[in-house]
Order: structure tokens, then C-alpha cells, then sequence
């Protein structure tokens, strides 16, 4: 038991822990057998207000559903329930004897963001930074663009989900917040009823937002840099450019300027695919409305030049005179240092996480232990990394809460403990408001926290050290506390919802201690200093874009909603001149593999451009993202999913 005693009262205080922009405060419903009944969300939030999405909504559906309830061993094709002592016993004997005759080295711990509390996502890897093992860089998701934004401002940090009721223009950039962040889009809302708040919302889709928005403009998939550099221009040639702040708080002007006169505005629209009518009305509403917020999808850098659209899209508020006047993630705005909950000085190889199935299938992996992630189902080139953890040459452990593709293909399968069956802290990575997450209702299986799977492998290891054995709500009061602007950590164990302590957005953590425009470090990794607006080099009659939707993190959540539907969606004249049969199946396909889809014909997606949701499987057991491209990005190494490049024609029938 950790410093929390469950409530008296049947409703208790929550925090969801998913990877997701708004870290909901909910209230947990418990019935009087101790089952959880309802969860819903906290009025009493500041920024989440009593609204949650339906994954949160359905986590009383969920927790007793498709769940790994005791330790499952495989022995010769078939599985086996195992006591935990034995799953332990076997766990640390392999994972010795691989270090003793390969080395650290062939050891990889897979772990991503499917938990984001403190406990059961960071502060378990004291064992694996100890060993020295390899891991991945953790870039699939938004590393590229926080690469790009940080060549110029140092931490990445931005603006905050409350900001935006109070200012004049809100630009959602490639980023669909009424799916994703459910409640920044709100706040926008809020903004535009109580004081005429603009919303622009730039995106090749057609979504909600999209057909909301005060303005709505449809570039090109990955001709962002274009557009942003064309907006740039015309604010510095209509005298929009707020000189003062540029000549004092920046450096690179005059660089940037000469790059922005490089490119016409009728070229920079060739690239983007946007009328330079639609370009003006854009850069006239930034030049216009000010205070403005800009609003950086994560979805957007996933491309080839993801890192250069982000960055581009980020120094639009800086020309305006605005400090930080985006957002992409505020995780590293907190003024506090969490690097003591897991760092340890140890060299240890670190591989691709977009490009591991080819690191798989070089060989000399002789375990993988998987944890906080389903990579079967969600990693490019899913299709090797299946063949890879099925294939018998890696002993695979995957310790998760439910079923997934990947815990199917694994010699060890280790019960965890989801967000209501544990104690934990999650630090947001948008808005700052904290509160610790009690233990909602008793584990309903077998299930290990990862501080005691971490615990369980030490003292089978041998690893007893203070560092090991330190307790952990010691270690997070300690790095902790000093991090809180209006409470302490005891307020924090009452129950209290607290807030963070943000750093200055007038501060840059660069070489020059300024918004470098054009930062000369960029060269250093072979980049340039002012984005180019580079075309989008086609791999095949159709660009396949995916997203989030409203019903599914990620995998999760098909064990309460059903299987996430495996629909494409086509523009009408594409449909047309293919001969698509709209109640027919279609397949996809590409050198890496193919995907057989139902079809929906709409033109909310432009011609040229398919849309699904993701992560799909489809009925021939083909994985969508067996399609992605597995490269990744130059720069910052993050994932391409949004570029892949696919055929398509009708499903044929065999016979």
C-alpha cells in the first residue's frame, strides 16, 4: 500500500494516466461490493470541467474485459497459467543468462506511454538503466517536432489550454483537438462566445473542426512549410512583424527575411496547394488578431519533414511578438526536475523505435521485455515485428493489462494493474494541474504494479542496492514538491488538486539565451537554419493519412467498443475513375505489404488522399501500419506514418 487510503465515500477523485494532451480529472463511481460501476468526469477541474471522452467513460466496461488475469507461460505452442513467484523465478533466470553470455547489449526493454504515471512509467526503469540495456529513442510520436521547435526555443514548451478563452485568434494547425483534446477545442469554443475569439483550423480533412472553424484551409498533405513561410512573408512585407520584439528578443531576422523573399508567394502556393487568396486571408487574420494562439498538432510532424513543419509553424507567433504564442506539449514547461525518478549514469545502445522491426530482424535481441505498449499493432512495419516476436529466436515478455496482439505473441505474459487498481502521480502535459491517483478499487487479477515487477527482478538479480531499493513516494515527494505553485506534498496525499509551477515563456533555453530564427546549430545536424519548403515526393497514386478517433487510444479500447472499423475513406473522383464498387472492398498496397479495406466515398478528403483510422487489422490478418515506412524521419528520428504512398484497386476474389 502506498501513502493513500481509499475514500469513505462511494465516488473517489481520479486522474485518467493515457497519453493524451488532457489528463482528465474524473470521479470513479464504487459500489458497495467494491466494484467499479461508473466513471465520469470531475466538475470540479479547472480546465477538464466535468467532461471526459468515452475511453474514460467506458473504463468501468473495460477493466473486466479481455484482461491478462495471472501470468501465462508458453511451453512448446501452448500457454499455461503460472504462479507470479514462478513467472518471476523464470523472467530473472533468462534475463540472467542473456546478459552473462551476450551482454546487456541484447537485452532491449520496449516500453512507450501506454501509463503515464510516475510510477508505472518511469520510475520502474531504475532496473533497466542499472542493467545497462539497449531501448528505444521514444520518437515515434512527437520527438521530431519537439527536435524542430527546440532548434529555436530551446524547451518546447508553450501555451496552456486556459490561455486561449482570452485570446483574439485560435489556430488549430494539423491538429483535430475535438477528437484528441477534447477539451483545448472547448476552451477555443469558450473563447469564441465570450469574446469573438477567431478559429482557423488548417487541415487536408475535413473534419468537425474543419467545417466549424471561422476559416478552414486545405494544404496539401505535407506542404505545411509552404504555407507557414508564405504566411511569414506576407506579415513581414505588410509590415505586420513587430520590429521591436524581433530586434530585442530574437536573433536570425535578417536570415529568415532573406529566406522568406527567397520563395514568391505563387510558388510557395504550387507547393502547398492553397489560392494565394486563402493564404492572405490567413496571414491577414494572424496580422489582425492579437493576441493569437497556435495550435501544433502532434499528427502533423508525422511525416518526411515533419520536424521542418512544426518549427515552421512555430515561429509565425514569434514575428508577431509573442512569447511562446503556441502550443505543441508542455512537458518540459513545469519548473521542476523529475531526472532523479529513473537516471542513472550507464552507457546503454539505443536503437530506432519507427525502424524496429529492421533492428529486430538484424538479430543479436536475445530478450525483449515490452511494457506501456502493443508494438504489433502500433509500430511501422508491424509485420516484421510480429514475425520477429513470434519467431521463437527472442524470448518476449510483455507485461500489460489486457490481451493485445503483441502479449499473444509472447513467451512471458505478466498481469498489470490499470490506473484504478493502483496508487501513482501523473504529471499533465498540457494544462498544470496535479492530483494523486488513489487506488480506486482491488485488483481484479493477479495483476503486478511495475514498482513490484522492478522490485521482484532486483532481488532475483541481486540488485539490492539503496538505489534499487529506495522507496518510491520518498523519491517522488523529494522531486516533487518543489515543482508545486500552491500546496505541499502532504496537500497532494489529502486528496487536494494542486498546480504546477510553470517556467517563464520569456525565457530560451538556447546558445544565444534568444528565439534564434535561424539557428546556426541547425547546421550541426545537417539541417538548415530557416525550414525549406521541400515537395512531397510521391511513392504512389495515393497518400494514406490516419488519426485518432474518439472511441480508441490507440489499440485500446476495441474490448468495449468493438473493432476499430477497417474503413478507407476516398474522394468521389477517385472512386470514380477506379471504378470502386462503394459496397465493395478495395486493397492497398505498396512494396511492404497490403491491406484489404472497406471503402466509405466522401469528399471530405481531397483526390489523391486516403483516411482511416488507426491502428486497424484487417480480415486477412494483414496490420495497417505493415504499409507505414519504417525510415525515419532525418530529422529527429520520428515516425512517417502520414507519408505513406499506396496503390489501390477493387478486392478480387480468388476463383
Amino acid at each position: 500500500m502506498g501513502p493513500m487510503e481509499k475514500q469513505a465515500s462511494n465516488t473517489i477523485a481520479t486522474v485518467c494516466t493515457r497519453d493524451c494532451y488532457d489528463t482528465c480529472g474524473l470521479v470513479a463511481g464504487v459500489d458497495d461490493n467494491g466494484r467499479l460501476v461508473k466513471v465520469q468526469g470531475d466538475v470540479n477541474h479547472p480546465v477538464t470541467a466535468g467532461l471526459t471522452c468515452p475511453r474514460a467513460a467506458g473504463d468501468h466496461l473495460r477493466v473486466y474485459r479481455n484482461r491478462v488475469e495471472q501470468p501465462v507461460l508458453s511451453f512448446g505452442g501452448s500457454r499455461q497459467p503460472v504462479s507470479r513467484e514462478k513467472a518471476l523465478d523464470v523472467f530473472a533466470d533468462r534475463l540472467q543468462q542473456v546478459l552473462a553470455r551476450h551482454g546487456p547489449e541484447a537485452v532491449l526493454l520496449l516500453d512507450y506511454s501506454g501509463n503515464c504515471g510516475l510510477l508505472a512509467g518511469t520510475f520502474y526503469k531504475r532496473l533497466w538503466n542499472e542493467l545497462g540495456v539497449t531501448r528505444t529513442d521514444h520518437a515515434l510520436c512527437n520527438r521530431s517536432g519537439k527536435i524542430g521547435i527546440g532548434l529555436h526555443y530551446g524547451r518546447i514548451y508553450g501555451l496552456q489550454p486556459e490561455d486561449l478563452a482570452s485570446r483574439r485568434l485560435v489556430v488549430f494547425w494539423g491538429f483535430n483537438a475535438a477528437v484528441s483534446a477534447p477539451h483545448i477545442w472547448i476552451k477555443a469554443l469558450e473563447g469564441r462566445r465570450q469574446n469573438g475569439t477567431g478559429i482557423v483550423v488548417i487541415d487536408p480533412i475535413e473534419t468537425g473542426m474543419a467545417q466549424a472553424a471561422d476559416l478552414w484551409i486545405r494544404p496539401r498533405p505535407g506542404g505545411d512549410v509552404a504555407l507557414a513561410l508564405a504566411v511569414m512573408r506576407l506579415l513581414v512585407e505588410n509590415g505586420r512583424a513587430d520590429s521591436d520584439f524581433v530586434s530585442r528578443r530574437t536573433t536570425g531576422f535578417r536570415q529568415l527575411q532573406n529566406s522568406l523573399m527567397d520563395h514568391s508567394l505563387d510558388d510557395a502556393c504550387k507547393v502547398c496547394g492553397v489560392a494565394p487568396e486563402s493564404v492572405e486571408a490567413l496571414a491577414g487574420l494572424y496580422g489582425s488578431l492579437l493576441p493569437s494562439a497556435t495550435m501544433i498538432g502532434i499528427g502533423m510532424q508525422k511525416n518526411d519533414y515533419g520536424a521542418d513543419q512544426a518549427r515552421a509553424v512555430s515561429l509565425i507567433p514569434a514575428l508577431l511578438g509573442m512569447e511562446r504564442g503556441f502550443f505543441y506539449t508542455n512537458s518540459d514547461g513545469w519548473d521542476m526536475d523529475l531526472g532523479g525518478l529513473a537516471q542513472k549514469e550507464s552507457s546503454f545502445r539505443t536503437v530506432s523505435q519507427p525502424d524496429l522491426g529492421r533492428v529486430l530482424g538484424q538479430g543479436g535481441i536475445r530478450l525483449v521485455f515490452i511494457t506501456g505498449t502493443n508494438p504489433v499493432a502500433t509500430l511501422p512495419g508491424a509485420g516484421s515485428i510480429r514475425e520477429a516476436l513470434c519467431g521463437g529466436g527472442i524470448f518476449t515478455v510483455v507485461h500489460d493489462t489486457h490481451w493485445t496482439l503483441t502479449a499473444r505473441c509472447a513467451d512471458l505474459v505478466l498481469p498489470a494493474l490499470t490506473y484504478l487498481e493502483k496508487e501513482d502521480l501523473v504529471i499533465p502535459w498540457s494544462h498544470p494541474y496535479v492530483r494523486l491517483n488513489p487506488r480506486v478499487i482491488r485488483p481484479v487479477t493477479a495483476g503486478l504494479t511495475e514498482v513490484e515487477l522492478m522490485a521482484g527482478l532486483a532481488g532475483r538479480l541481486g540488485r539490492s542496492s539503496s538505489w534499487m531499493t529506495e522507496d518510491p513516494w520518498q523519491v517522488l515527494a523529494r522531486l516533487v514538491e518543489p515543482g508545486l505553485a500552491d500546496g505541499t506534498w502532504q496537500d497532494l496525499l489529502a486528496g487536494k488538486l494542486l498546480r504546477l509551477r510553470s517556467r517563464d515563456r520569456d525565457s530560451y533555453q538556447t546558445p544565444s539565451g534568444k528565439l534564434e530564427l535561424a539557428p546556426a546549430r541547425a547546421r550541426r545536424l545537417g539541417w538548415e537554419p530557416v525550414p525549406l519548403p521541400r515537395v512531397p515526393e510521391a511513392g504512389g497514386r495515393f497518400r494514406w493519412l490516419t488519426s485518432a478517433t474518439a472511441r480508441y487510444t490507440h489499440s485500446q479500447f476495441q474490448e468495449v467498443y468493438g473493432a476499430i472499423a477497417d474503413r478507407v475513406t476516398i474522394n468521389p473522383g477517385d472512386a470514380a475513375a477506379l471504378k470502386i464498387d462503394p459496397a465493395g472492398l478495395v486493397v492497398l498496397s505498396n512494396r511492404r505489404g497490403r491491406f484489404v479495406a472497406r471503402v466509405a466515398i466522401s469528399d471530405k478528403v481531397p483526390p489523391g488522399v486516403l483516411w482511416s483510422a488507426r491502428p486497424l487489422q484487417d480480415c486477412e490478418g494483414n496490420l495497417q501500419n505493415q504499409l507505414a515506412p519504417t525510415a525515419p524521419q532525418a530529422l529527429g528520428g520520428g515516425s512517417r506514418f502520414n507519408s505513406t504512398w499506396v496503390e489501390l484497386e477493387p478486392y478480387q476474389t480468388s476463383g
